[in-house]
């Protein structure tokens, strides 16, 4: 559970071993800010996180999580609040991949296993599915698909809870609510997936 955050905790019953969670919303909602938030907030109760972006680069994930530990915006921090907050972040266990170009499931794999291994990390944070699986294939679908039974794979044999950031297709309600139907490649991810927030 994370501290501090009665209706996540309420609505997910915890963050438990083994389980992959897809977190979607609409464009620019704010998918990445809130998965790198429950990341920060597992990091400051002594858990040890890897992070998996294409979206973000890991110096503006460690400000958004300088924001977070400050309380504060980047902008508006004192040298004494920013060197804070960095000296408390690097003292906990927060890890990246550095990515470049495509990732295919065996390299995140080796990934995971090696962090597991090395820093017994045991939350993994991908952003986002579709830049591990190629959108203009040909077999999209089933490409969705593998990959969904293969992360659920890995955290099956190493014991990690893999969150995994999944955007939207276009939205088929006039409210601009995503549902699971609207996901790229929905079947799968609603299938193999143990949550979606």
């Amino acid at each position: 559970k994370l501290d501090g955050w009665t209706s996540f905790n309420g609505f997910m019953g915890g963050i438990r071993e083994s389980e992959v969670t897809v977190i979607t919303g609409e464009t620019a909602s704010g998918k990445t800010t809130f998965g790198i938030n429950i990341f920060h907030q597992l990091a400051k109760q002594g858990k040890s996180v890897l992070i998996i972006s294409s979206e973000v680069p890991a110096p503006k994930i460690l400000v958004k999580m300088v924001n977070m530990e400050s309380k504060k915006p980047f902008n508006d921090l004192t040298k004494d609040e920013y060197s804070s907050s960095v000296v408390k972040l690097s003292m906990r266990g927060i890890f990246f991949v550095k990515v470049h170009g495509k990732m295919d499931t065996k390299n995140i794999r080796e990934y995971i296993i090696y962090a597991r291994r090395k820093y017994d990390v045991k939350y993994i944070l991908l952003d986002h599915l579709h830049f591990f699986v190629e959108a203009g294939s040909e077999n999209f679908v089933s490409d969705i698909e593998r990959f969904m039974r293969e992360m659920v794979s890995i955290s099956f044999e190493t014991g990690v809870s893999i969150f995994l950031i999944a955007h939207p297709g276009k939205l088929n309600n006039s409210k601009g609510l995503v549902c699971m139907n609207d996901l790229k490649g929905s079947s799968s991810i609603k299938q193999d997936s143990h949550n979606i927030i």
